[in-house]
């Protein structure tokens, strides 16, 4: 009896980290260009700073940026503001075989449902800039923003000193 208890329980728990692991799995690369050269990906992996936003045209003050900072965790990306309060998050894909490199990100802010964005990256050593459509319009070929392509732009440069935040996320 106590042999089949702890079968069942053992099921149950195999069941439980199979059903949650999907959501890693579903994260992980699909496309070929991903498998195959995951440079990019490894080198904006990280704590980041915003050193310059862009707004639909509309350049983000100093103010405005102040204490802003990025976590790239594997195929997650997430916005804290300066009190560390989660401002946006997101899943991404990356094609680095189209230039400009492509990134493809699935928001997941809570309360909201979900909303996909096409855009295009360039890094440069310590320093990567994103420049995306809002979702609904077509991704950008050039890193601007103006006030009719319905853009945003984004430099960060990465942080020497890790924040609280830079651990593993709960997957």
């Amino acid at each position: 009896m106590i042999c089949r208890q702890f079968t069942v329980v053992a099921l149950l728990v195999l069941s439980q980290l199979l059903l949650s692991s999907q959501g890693l799995f579903a994260q992980e690369p699909s496309s070929a260009a991903e498998k195959k050269d995951p440079a990019v990906l490894k080198q904006i992996q990280g704590m980041w700073t915003i050193t310059k936003g862009v707004n639909q045209g509309q350049a983000m003050s100093e103010e405005e940026l102040k204490g802003m900072h990025v976590l790239v965790k594997r195929y997650m990306v997430i916005t804290y503001d300066r009190a560390d309060q989660e401002r946006y998050r997101a899943t991404f894909k990356i094609d680095s075989s189209e230039k400009p490199v492509q990134i493809n990100m699935t928001s997941m802010v809570k309360g909201q449902p979900p909303a996909n964005a096409a855009g295009i990256i360039k890094v440069e050593n310590d320093r990567w800039k994103i420049c995306y459509a809002l979702p609904g319009h077509p991704r950008p070929n050039e890193f601007e923003s103006t006030d009719t392509d319905h853009t945003m732009l984004f430099v960060h440069e990465r942080l020497q000193k890790a924040k609280p935040k830079d651990e593993p996320l709960n997957e």
